[in-house]
């Protein structure tokens, strides 16, 4: 039995076009498939509304674009094998033009290309999917691993839902 305010790192439900079982390459496949996502944060203001809402554009090539509030990003990205959960999703942002994005704040385009960083996305049956901290492997009580991953709530800082196309 799972605790309130965790999250399993399991395979969703079939839906539409998504694949019955979520690996890092079917992970990936989806990605590229919808190709622009609308990243939003889970923190909102006093009114609900999102802090932060970006465009997130996913090439099959591996290439990738983010759109916050002014910036523009480049991005390289890739997905890799996570036992017992969807697949770890690593980004490198590449270059920036220099922009304030959603927060206002402007990156330094010297500052760039920034390290690679990783999370996992969970969908939902809906197709889109929560961006959540990578979870730790959990120990058995052999101290061997476990297959399972649980990611607390309190890990998944953002939402991706697919953008209609056109």
């Amino acid at each position: 039995m799972v605790a309130a305010g965790a999250l399993v790192c399991a395979p969703a439900a079939p839906v539409l076009a998504q694949a019955t079982e979520l690996t890092a390459k079917t992970t990936a496949a989806r990605l590229v498939e919808v190709g622009s996502w609308r990243f939003t944060t889970r923190a909102t203001d006093r009114k609900g509304k999102p802090l932060c809402s970006e465009v997130w554009r996913f090439a099959a090539d591996g290439s990738g674009t983010v759109e916050s509030g002014a910036e523009r990003l480049t991005r390289r990205w890739r997905t890799e094998p996570v036992t017992g959960g969807n697949g770890l999703l690593v980004t490198q942002s590449l270059d920036s033009n220099g922009a304030p994005d959603c927060t206002g704040t402007a990156s330094d385009p010297a500052d760039f290309p920034k390290p690679e960083s990783g999370f996992v996305l969970i969908f939902f049956n809906d197709g889109s999917a929560y961006t959540c901290a990578a979870p730790p492997a959990a120990a058995n009580p052999d101290n061997t691993l476990s297959e399972a991953r649980v990611v607390a709530d309190a890990d998944c800082w953002g939402r991706l839902e697919p953008l209609p196309r056109g």
